[in-house]
């Protein structure tokens, strides 16, 4: 992967959802500092902990179970 300058105009929260996601799938309440970590690594950028757990987590949580509606209408009673 290459890597990201800090103020890269593209790395959004698009791209961080996307590259965490496994790991969200594997473990939904991976900790903050595992996500941080994980985007270091790979990119090369640090990430804010807002950005890291209040953007990209809860996105890359919603895409991995559709939505936070469905996934609640999907519990069993």
């Amino acid at each position: 992967m290459e890597m990201i300058l800090q103020d890269h105009f593209k790395f959004d929260l698009d791209t961080i959802a996307e590259a965490i996601r496994p790991m969200v799938e594997t473990d939904p309440s991976i900790k903050v500092k595992s996500i941080i970590a994980e985007v270091q690594s790979r990119f090369n950028y640090t990430i804010s902990y807002r950005k890291a757990y209040w953007l990209a987590k809860q996105k890359s949580i919603a895409k991995v179970f559709d939505g936070w509606k469905y996934s609640y209408q999907t519990l069993p009673w």
